[in-house]
């Protein structure tokens, strides 16, 4: 009987690493990185109306960046939209998979590995 507690802490021990998702072994989901797809790009004018998260509010009142992306992400079960800012340098597409960091919006966005879908 002694040794069940034991187990027990044992048993949880093994299972909550499992709980923390990692991307690509780097990307982690505790640190706001979350798989998505390029549904738009254009400036912050042809993105159109404002999504679920939207970084422009984070570039006003006059813009840093000129190009954005919308991008569609789950959150929750739920499919939701982030319309982020991009870097001269970001080669992205519609269509295209990446990694979003929810928890900054200057975060560049990852291509994504073609096996990690």
């Amino acid at each position: 009987m002694r040794a069940l507690p034991f187990v027990g802490a044992l048993l949880v021990a093994m299972v909550a690493p499992g709980c923390a998702t990692v991307y690509e072994g780097k990307y982690s989901w505790s640190d706001g990185w979350r798989k998505a797809e390029v549904l738009k790009v254009g400036s912050a004018t042809e993105i159109g109306k404002r999504q679920y998260s939207d970084c422009r509010d984070k570039n006003a009142p006059a813009p840093r960046v000129d190009r954005f992306a919308v991008l569609s992400y789950t959150e929750m079960s739920r499919k939701r939209h982030r319309v982020v800012p991009l870097q001269p340098s970001d080669d992205v597409r519609v269509g295209g998979q990446v990694y979003l960091n929810l928890a900054n919006c200057d975060a560049p966005l990852v291509p994504r590995a073609p096996s990690a879908s």
